[in-house]
């Protein structure tokens, strides 16, 4: 038989008969919580609410939820608990994300959080784990950073007008009105005011200006101009890490958020900053309290619905994990890699970006000459030695090289085939109708002799000895690889 409780500020009580002239109460889940017998009913029910007031009261001054254990025998009908209200949680007191970062020292609930000590829902529905943040950042480019700025105006398509170098923003807006720029830091000036387009049904209505600081472990970007899009025409915000944004995105729960789509957004970009400032810093206690003072109120009511149970919060050690496997920068705030990888990783990137549309300018043919710097020569045939990405970008730096002038078009064409593994004869053949031969003998400089016709690859070598190898010298590119010689040893 179902017993009747009685619910008092969501805490069930129960009231028995000692005998027929006396009574008692006492709380569902609270063994401590049982009155001495009364006379009647309604008195022992006031005494125990004194009970559970005083509790109360002690909680709410240590911002601590206080426990509504649910009987498994109780009918949601009649009560007036939610039957969504699940058990593991209510049971036991928890105390709120937002408020843990103000019942001891600032840090310690993110170590708790980073340390497994699980986060749950307000109402139990789910928990996250965010020890996997770590485990998933120990991969994350330091180098490629996001910024979210939120609009009043999202009709608008903005874009990077390309006056500089391709690859090195991404921008767009989303369908919330938020503008969202990625970019990678080895490829932007510091200080440089970069011009950014914005239109509607394709028709220009303005430009703003993006000019990028930086500042610490994030950069800080400074957007100007934006008239008509942006609250405040002058907005700063920080950057933080693409990849801890999608990493947290991934741990982070999405249903039931209690706040528009647009500040959830919002809020996990300003959680990838905390949890990447803490890892860095070594949980540095006045960076946290800086940061929680500068949040806004959005962040804390999100941070509302979450909870840690009580004893799980206080009985983490505050043993500090070593986050030094989990950093991605160094003591000076600069990334672990040196100016030289940096500057190699970037070239690296936009090879394949310069092969495939070919070498437009002394910046693109710089990368090719870096990237191409360990091959004296270079043929088709060698194939155990080159990919096929280093005999393209050998022949597009030779292709670069012929549009300089008439004679190095000349010679660009010649190593280029000889690249391709096509034979000196073969070349021969191609050039040797008398417009072109004597076009090849002019250019070059090169005196009629009679052995010429005879000896036509001979005269091709003489070419790629006297000319193309010093053409490649010059500009520090591959030589095309003559055949050598069978050895009759």
């Amino acid at each position: 038989m179902t017993k009747k409780y009685i619910v008092y500020r969501e805490i069930f009580i129960y009231i028995s008969k000692y005998d027929e002239c006396s009574s008692f109460a006492s709380a569902y889940g609270f063994e401590d919580f049982i009155t001495k017998n009364f006379n009647t009913k309604e008195e022992a029910l006031e005494s125990i609410k004194i009970f559970i007031d005083e509790y109360i009261y002690k909680c709410e001054n240590n911002k601590i939820i206080y426990r509504k254990p649910t009987p498994p025998d109780c009918s949601f009908v009649e009560s007036s608990r939610s039957r969504f209200d699940t058990y593991r949680v209510t049971k036991e007191e928890c105390i709120r994300l937002s408020d843990s970062f103000y019942v001891k020292e600032p840090n310690f609930a993110l170590a708790a959080l980073l340390n497994k000590v699980c986060l749950y829902r307000e109402d139990g529905t789910s928990f996250v784990d965010f020890s996997k943040f770590l485990r998933e950042s120990k991969f994350v480019d330091a180098n490629t950073h996001v910024v979210f700025v939120p609009l009043t105006n999202k009709i608008y398509d903005i874009y990077y007008k390309l006056n500089y170098l391709f690859g090195i923003f991404q921008i767009y807006v989303d369908s919330n009105g938020l503008l969202i720029v990625e970019y990678d830091r080895r490829k932007i000036e510091y200080g440089r005011i970069y011009e950014l387009v914005y239109e509607a049904y394709d028709e220009i209505k303005g430009r703003g200006y993006l000019v990028i600081h930086k500042d610490g472990l994030f950069d800080n970007c400074e957007f100007k101009g934006f008239h008509n899009l942006m609250a405040d025409y002058h907005y700063r915000s920080n950057s933080v890490l693409l990849e801890d944004y999608q990493v947290l995105s991934k741990l982070f729960p999405d249903t039931d958020r209690k706040i528009t789509e647009k500040s959830y957004k919002l809020v996990k970009f300003q959680l990838s900053s905390l949890f990447r400032q803490a890892i860095e810093t070594d949980l540095d206690e006045k960076l946290v309290t800086k940061f929680l003072k500068l949040a806004d109120n959005i962040f804390f009511f999100f941070l509302n619905h979450f909870v840690f149970k009580y004893k799980e919060l206080c009985g983490y050690s505050h043993e500090f994990l070593s986050y030094e496997k989990y950093k991605v920068y160094v003591k000076n705030n600069s990334p672990i890699e040196n100016a030289i990888t940096c500057a190699n990783d970037y070239r690296y990137e936009i090879l394949n970006d310069i092969v495939l549309k070919g070498c437009q300018d002394s910046d693109e043919f710089e990368v090719l000459q870096f990237y191409l710097a360990r091959f004296e020569s270079i043929s088709v045939k060698e194939k155990d030695q080159f990919d096929a990405t280093n005999l393209l970008a050998a022949k597009v730096a030779w292709e670069y090289i012929g549009k300089m002038s008439d004679r190095n078009q000349i010679l660009s064409v010649i190593a280029i085939k000889k690249i391709d593994g096509i034979t000196d004869k073969e070349l021969y053949d191609e050039v040797k109708d008398m417009k072109n031969f004597i076009k090849i003998r002019e250019l070059l400089d090169i005196k009629s002799n009679k052995d010429t016709l005879r000896h036509g690859d001979k005269f091709i070598k003489r070419i790629i000895v006297e000319h193309v190898f010093k053409l490649a010298e010059e500009y520090q590119v591959p030589k095309p690889k003559l055949r050598t010689r069978r050895s009759t040893v």
